[in-house]
């Protein structure tokens, strides 16, 4: 029996951001062959795939996880802007001999590669250090300017008042989260105001929703792996 294949060719998935994906499935083997690629100078990004699999009456038989590849820029030195990776899954034989139809979906799956980088871990090391000598100022302005123990947590004034714990594993934390949130935040990828809004009565939390190509909506779980395929009209 021949491979079942579907060739997505390669798809605009961004301002000069390119993708194509080969799925083919035959006998007990998946294999997804991506080729990602930027022609932006400066600027890489990461996309994805995932690849559903539907028998003659429309039901779905698998879903693959979702692959995720970065490119960077053409101009960025020793980093790759053009890429091709194959992926592969082991499945059983009858979802070959069911298979009458292969949906793959593609598109920007942003991922933030700054903190895994070698800088990144630098900045990081840089932000306890500072986080670490800015909680002690701290420390020395509150016994300095309120009469405040932060490491017993009470007033010593005549208030009375009862305070929290002002150590420094706290004070210090807070400080990383503040910070570290505000370096590697992630931009606003929906910007203005939503075309439509609602409330689901049968998707709650948890549920992450991927368009398909042919009009249908996945309803995945990423945590126990469970999902719908729905219609969707717009």
């Amino acid at each position: 029996m021949c491979a079942k294949i579907n060739d997505t060719s390669e798809k605009v998935v961004g301002g000069g951001k390119y993708m194509q994906a080969i799925v083919s499935i035959d006998g007990e083997k998946i294999n997804i062959r991506t080729h990602i690629f930027t022609h932006v100078k400066l600027a890489g990004f990461t996309g994805g795939v995932l690849a559903t699999f539907s028998d003659i009456n429309g039901s779905l038989l698998y879903v693959t996880p979702l692959l995720q590849y970065g490119v960077d820029g053409q101009l960025i030195p020793f980093k790759e802007s053009d890429r091709w990776i194959t992926d592969s899954f082991d499945v059983d034989s009858q979802i070959e001999q069911s298979t009458d139809r292969i949906d793959v979906w593609m598109g920007m799956t942003p991922k933030n590669r700054l903190a895994d980088s070698e800088f990144g871990r630098w900045i990081g090391e840089k932000i306890d250090e500072f986080a670490t000598w800015l909680a002690k100022k701290f420390e020395e302005w509150v016994k300095d300017n309120m009469n405040l123990d932060p490491d017993v947590g009470h007033d010593d004034g005549a208030r009375g008042d009862d305070f929290e714990d002002w150590g420094d594993d706290d004070v210090e934390m807070n400080l990383i989260q503040t910070i570290a949130s505000g370096l590697f935040s992630t931009p606003n990828i929906f910007p203005g105001n939503p075309v439509a809004e609602g409330q689901w009565g049968s998707i709650l939390a948890g549920h992450t929703l991927i368009p398909m190509t042919d009009g249908r909506v996945l309803d995945w779980v990423p945590a126990n792996g469970s999902w719908r395929l729905w219609n969707y009209n717009a």
